[in-house]
Formats: structure tokens, C-alpha cells, sequence
């Protein structure tokens, strides 16, 4: 303590001097510190500088660290994005390729295409040239033997084989012998030759040879130029498929009896009928004509795989109709469009793709069943009703294709007005036509897909106003439309038609647009409509969706 105190008063004495110094103008030196006192201070400052720069050290580590992981983060993902590019470039790359060879290989298939239809209309203009030829030449027997005569050749030699080798060349071409020459050498005519004949025709855009085609006979026809130009072949594709086609297809088979056809002409015929799918297995099957007409209705699904049971029905009837020459085939004139067309007619369109598929053609259509019907998944009753009046008015027209009234008959500038027997033959767009003549318009659209046409109307015991006003789709609180309606279609069916509806419609439950049509509780073989019976007949004509009877004036 007392150290200290003389340390103290040793300082304020040298304050005290330094004071009187400076006062005095005296410099005075204040006593520099040890060197012991540095060494200690550079000790601790140097300590603590290395902490912080430990700390620093540390710090920048950690940062380094947090630095290389977040490279090694990026380095990766540049490395994905990288192979995501070269992985969409390669296959950009092949779907580039493949188009080029997608449109190398269409420009391919054009060109064959066109060099095709350049060599058939060379052939074709070859082919007339030489029929303009020998027309010119009046090639005939007599003329070859008048001619050789002359010459000084044998008079019984035999004529030029230049009709042989155009035959040769799978073209037909007119005849120029004997009758009695041709009927044999119609016989003897390769089968393949129609086939092929028959495929060009379908192939070809040109339609110049088609329009000869019902004339191959006639041999007094002048060559003439300008028919019908290549180009408008596509727009005429379906009426010539439709009409030409069948029929000279029919003339070609018509030349021989159905048991004396071999292979190729009973595969000719079923292309016809639109069957052709089964060609292959009547070719392994099948020998001839009577070969195929041996079978049963139950043996084409075993031999001919026919598994759809409307081919079989339709390739039994034509069968019947081919053999039995003598029977009244007037629904055979109507083929499968010829019905997609009629379901346009009765109001039923929906259903054509049902129809196209099972080659229902006027035939089929006329020997229809119940069971065909739930069999193309055909369940509503009143659409059941409407294809059985619609096939009643067919066969009360005996067929005619052009029966249907599709429009109204004017005399001057007045709509004639037509009898019960008239409104039968009313299609589904005359129905909506009449709706537009009593002011009712706005709901003649409802009548779409509805099934509705003359013949229901006339002929359907169960079809009343009420049934058209539902179809129609006016509500029930409209009582004022509902009987404009009732009166309006009163005065069309007449009041002998009105009375026998009055009279069955205690008979029958009522008839609703959703009404659905029961299943034959009978039991029948699976879902065909073709069964064996004890009789000679393969039908059972009780089954029939519309019934033969005296009102249809149809034979049974």
C-alpha cells in the first residue's frame, strides 16, 4: 500500500515538473515503457488476432463448402439439361427422317398410281381402237369365208384369233361369231378374267369404260370420243357402284346355270352381293355351284365361317332367287345403299351403320324377324312398328324403288291433296312437310330419327294423334296445338282408318316413343332367325317381323 501511494505521489511530482516545464518553456520526457510491457501487449494482440483470424478462416471454409456443393448442384443439372437436349434433337432428328421417308414413300405410291392409271387408259383407248376395227372390218363368218375364199385359201379355216387374244388380256370384247359359238365360248370365258374386269371397274377413276359397259354386246355401236371424262370418276363413284356395276355383273353370271359355276364366278357373285370377306373359305371349301348350293343354312358358319346370321339369310335367298328362275325376285333389284337410302325414308337413319354392316339389302329386308332386329340391337317398339309398315308399303308396291313420296304433288300453284292410300306412301321428310302445311313448323325437327312416315300413319293400328303429339314433343298444357293437331291429322288418314284405330285400342297397351319392345318368350336356336323345321320351308313365316297375309297382297 504504501508502494503504491510512493508510486503515486512519485507521478504527481513528475505532473507537477512536466507543468512547471511547459509553463517554463522546459521540455520534459515523459519515461518510456518497459520493454518487458511491449512484448506482453504484442503477446495478447497477437492472441486475439489469430482468434479472429480462426474465425475467419472457419467462416470462409464453411463458405467454400456450401460454394463447391452448390457447383456440384449446378454441374449436375447442366448435365441433365444437356441430355435432355441431345435426347429431343435425336428425336427430332427421326421424326424428320421419318416423314421424309413417310413423304418419299407417298410420292412413291403416287406415282405408281398414276403410271397405273395411264397404262389401264392406254389399254382401254388399245382396246377400243381394235373393237373400232374389227366393227369396221364386219367381221363375221360369212365375211371371214367370203374373204379367204377370194384369197384362195381354205373356205373352212378357221377365223382370226385376234377376239381370243383380246380375251387374253382380261378385257371383254364384242363378239363376232355364231350364236351358238358364243354361248360355248361364254362358258368357257376364265372366270378371272370377270373378277378382274369387275376389280378394274371398282379401282378405276375413269369412267369412259363404264359407260360402254351395258353395251358389250352390241356390236353395231360406233366407236365414239368424248364419253365421260376421267376426272368427274370419283363424283360418280357411287351411283355407277350402284347401278352399272351390279347389273353387268349380272349379265356376266347370268350366262351360265348357278350348279355349273366353278370357284372364281361364286366368288364374282358374292363380291356382288358384298360378301366377299368369305372368299378365301369357299375357295378351300367349295368346288362348285351345286357343291355350294348342297349346303344347309346351319353348314355356312361351319365351312364358310358366316358367323353374322343375317349373311347367312342373305346369301340363302339369293341362292333361292339364282336357282329358282321362276320365282318373282322383284326385292332383289334393291341393294344394300338402295336400303340405307329407304332408312333415310322411314324416318330411321341411326341405324345405318347397324345396316351396312349385316348387308341387309331388299331381300333380307322383306324377310326380317324380331329376333334380326334385337340381334342389330334394334329394342324400341315403335321403331319395330316403323320398319314393319315401311316393309308393308314395299311389298303393297311390289318393290318399286321409286314408290316413296317425297315431296308434295302440285296441280297449278295448289298442293293436291292426297287420299289415305297416297299418305301411305309418305316419307319421314313429306311427314315433316305436311307438319310445315298446318302451321306446326317448329316441331316438324323433333320428327328426326323418330321412325315416323305414311305408313305408320295409315297402316298401324296403335299410331293415333296422341302418339304423334308425344313424338312431337308438345306439352300436354298446350291443349289448343294439341287439338289443331288431332283435327289436322284426322282430315289426312280419314275416318275408316280413325275407326279401326278406335276399335283396336282397347286391344293393345299404349304406344309411347320409349316404349321398348319385348323379347320372343318362344324359344328359338340362339339368335337365328333361319331354322330347320319338318317342313320344306328354312323360315318360320309366323316369325316374320311383318307377317305375309292377305292385306299385303303377298303370295305365302
Amino acid at each position: 500500500m504504501t508502494d503504491e501511494h510512493s508510486e503515486a505521489s512519485k507521478l504527481l511530482e513528475a505532473a507537477l515538473e512536466q507543468m512547471d516545464g511547459i509553463i517554463q518553456g522546459a521540455k520534459f520526457d515523459f519515461p518510456t515503457p518497459t520493454p518487458e510491457d511491449r512484448v506482453e501487449e504484442r503477446l495478447v494482440s497477437s492472441e486475439s488476432e489469430k482468434e479472429s483470424l480462426r474465425l475467419e478462416v472457419s467462416l470462409l471454409n464453411t463458405r467454400i463448402h456450401k460454394q463447391n456443393e452448390r457447383i456440384k448442384e449446378l454441374e449436375s443439372l447442366l448435365r441433365e439439361r444437356d441430355a435432355e437436349i441431345e435426347g429431343k434433337n435425336s428425336r427430332s432428328e427421326g421424326s424428320n427422317s421419318y416423314l421424309t421417308n413417310q413423304i418419299s414413300e407417298l410420292d412413291r405410291i403416287k406415282t405408281e398410281y398414276q403410271l397405273n392409271q395411264l397404262k389401264l387408259t392406254s389399254q382401254i383407248a388399245q382396246l377400243k381402237k381394235e373393237n373400232y376395227d374389227l366393227r369396221q372390218k364386219n367381221l363375221n363368218p360369212l365375211h371371214f369365208n367370203q374373204k379367204e375364199t377370194n384369197d384362195g385359201s381354205k373356205s373352212n379355216e378357221s377365223s382370226p384369233d385376234i377376239p381370243e387374244n383380246v380375251i387374253n388380256n382380261n378385257h371383254i370384247v364384242h363378239r363376232v361369231i355364231s350364236p351358238q359359238d358364243d354361248m360355248d365360248r361364254s362358258i368357257q370365258l376364265p372366270p378371272k378374267g370377270i373378277k378382274k374386269i369387275l376389280g378394274k371397274m371398282k379401282r378405276s377413276n375413269s369412267g369412259s369404260h363404264l359407260e360402254d359397259s351395258p353395251n358389250l354386246n352390241d356390236t353395231r355401236q360406233p366407236f365414239r370420243r368424248g364419253g365421260i371424262r376421267a376426272t368427274v370418276g370419283g363424283r360418280l363413284e357411287g351411283k355407277i357402284a350402284s347401278t352399272t356395276l351390279p347389273s353387268i355383273a349380272n349379265q356376266l353370271l347370268s350366262r351360265k346355270p348357278f350348279m355349273e359355276w366353278n370357284v372364281d364366278t361364286l366368288c364374282v357373285w358374292m363380291e356382288t352381293l358384298g360378301l366377299s370377306m368369305y372368299n378365301n373359305e369357299i375357295r378351300k371349301c367349295i368346288v362348285d355351284g351345286k357343291n355350294f348350293s348342297s349346303l344347309n343354312i346351319n353348314e355356312y358358319e361351319a365351312k364358310l365361317g358366316m358367323k353374322n346370321p343375317l349373311h347367312r339369310k342373305k346369301v340363302y335367298l339369293a341362292l333361292s332367287a339364282r336357282v329358282d328362275v321362276t320365282k318373282n325376285d322383284t326385292q332383289g333389284q334393291l341393294d344394300n345403299q338402295w336400303v340405307l337410302r329407304w332408312l333415310d325414308d322411314v324416318g330411321l337413319p341411326q341405324y345405318k351403320e347397324i345396316f351396312l354392316e349385316c348387308k341387309i339389302d331388299g331381300r333380307v329386308l322383306n324377310m326380317l324377324t324380331i329376333d334380326d332386329l334385337f340381334y342389330m340391337k334394334i329394342s324400341n317398339q315403335l321403331h319395330h312398328l316403323s320398319l314393319k309398315r315401311g316393309i308393308q308399303v314395299l311389298r303393297l308396291a311390289n318393290f318399286d324403288p321409286n314408290c316413296l313420296a317425297r315431296r308434295s304433288a302440285f296441280k297449278g300453284d295448289k298442293v293436291i291433296q292426297d287420299d289415305p292410300e297416297a299418305v301411305s306412301l309418305w316419307s319421314n321428310f313429306r311427314v315433316m312437310e305436311w307438319l310445315k302445311q298446318v302451321d306446326l313448323s317448329e316441331y316438324s325437327p323433333n320428327l328426326r330419327g323418330s321412325g315416323i312416315h305414311g305408313g305408320i300413319f295409315i297402316y298401324e293400328s296403335r299410331f293415333d294423334d296422341e302418339v304423334l303429339a308425344s313424338i312431337l314433343s308438345i306439352p300436354s298444357s298446350k291443349t289448343l296445338l294439341r287439338r289443331h293437331l288431332s283435327i289436322r291429322f284426322k282430315e289426312l288418314v280419314g275416318k275408316e282408318v280413325m275407326q279401326e284405330k278406335r276399335i283396336s285400342k282397347s286391344e293393345f297397351q299404349p304406344l309411347t316413343p320409349t316404349t321398348k319392345a319385348k323379347f320372343p318368350s318362344r324359344v328359338t336356336a340362339g339368335q337365328f332367325s333361319l331354322k330347320r323345321k319338318k317342313s320344306k320351308s328354312l323360315f318360320d313365316y309366323d316369325d316374320l317381323l311383318c307377317p305375309f297375309t292377305k292385306s299385303n297382297n303377298i303370295k305365302t
